[in-house]
């Protein structure tokens, strides 16, 4: 018998390793679902390197199914077929596993915030006397109706299909956040960092592949110059006034539900747990997990 060759046998052990290992982490979550979560959302579940949904399984021993990428939109979660196509089969292949998980948390709305951030400023006017940073109309437009619908509308659809797929009544606990105060310094993603943990190839084959586009920031701080706000004391402050607004809006929302839990993580960064504008640093989003990780603690008492 022809003996294969070491690249061949090596391709086969692989294989077995990771196929032991999935056997192992089915077995550990049905042993423990409550331990099980599933997860769609953007970058704060999907960033490179480090993430929410990385700390979790790394410093909490969940188990995570997700969806989540980074980009993605909170109206594109609520409106768009295929995503809502592929949050359903992750939970039907728990179902045919046996699994039915402990909760589903969602992030969204980061993307969409800065999206609307140009609509929402008005242009500095230093001689109007009553002059406003913020438009209240727009911003209740934005915040109040296309936010909140997106995220009633995604909550309804997964309450509804995760029933069906489970084939009960009792609905999976939803949990869901509204960032922490972002920080319009003008910070760009930190390549350097990230090369730290994943690797130069990796890294900069990524950055290449997403060269031209304005996904690595910044985000906030052209649009506040765009309009005439330079003073970053000022832009801090009015990104907290939006902030809060659609905190205030996700903690309304969840009243709604009796099985939607609402996790406030405003304030737990401080100015060095941020990586950029928009995305906190490995230690910072260990932060922010460690606010799930309350909160799923005590879903019970809701």
């Amino acid at each position: 018998m022809d003996k294969k060759p070491l690249s061949v046998r090596r391709a086969i052990k692989h294989q077995r390793e990771i196929q032991r290992e999935i056997q192992e982490r089915t077995k550990r979550m049905k042993e423990n679902p409550d331990k099980v979560l599933v997860a769609e959302g953007d970058s704060w579940f999907s960033y490179l390197g480090t993430n929410v949904i990385a700390a979790l399984e790394d410093n909490h021993s969940y188990d995570v199914e997700e969806v989540a990428d980074r980009g993605d939109t909170l109206e594109e979660m609520a409106y768009d077929k295929n995503q809502i196509n592929e949050l359903i089969k992750c939970l039907e292949q728990l179902k045919d596993d046996k699994i039915r998980p402990g909760a589903i948390l969602l992030s969204g709305g980061g993307n969409d915030f800065v999206s609307a951030l140009p609509a929402i400023l008005n242009y500095n006017q230093p001689n109007c006397e009553d002059h406003s940073v913020l438009n209240e109309k727009i911003m209740n437009q934005v915040i109040d109706n296309r936010f909140k619908n997106a995220y009633k509308t995604l909550i309804d659809c997964i309450t509804k299909k995760s029933k069906q797929v489970f084939n009960t009544d009792i609905p999976i606990p939803i949990l869901i956040h509204g960032y922490d105060y972002f920080v319009p310094n003008g910070r760009e993603v930190d390549f350097d960092g990230l090369i730290g943990e994943m690797g130069e190839v990796v890294v900069r084959a990524w950055r290449h592949f997403k060269e031209g586009k304005p996904w690595y920031g910044p985000w906030l701080k052209p649009v506040f110059e765009k309009k005439g706000y330079n003073d970053l004391t000022q832009n801090t402050d009015t990104i907290k006034k939006v902030v809060d607004r659609f905190n205030k809006m996700l903690f309304n929302l969840k009243e709604e539900f009796n099985h939607v839990h609402y996790v406030d993580v405003r304030g737990c960064l401080t100015e060095k747990d941020w990586s950029d504008e928009i995305h906190p640093t490995e230690k910072g989003f260990e932060k922010v997990a460690g606010k799930f990780e309350k909160k799923i603690k005590h879903i019970d008492d809701h």
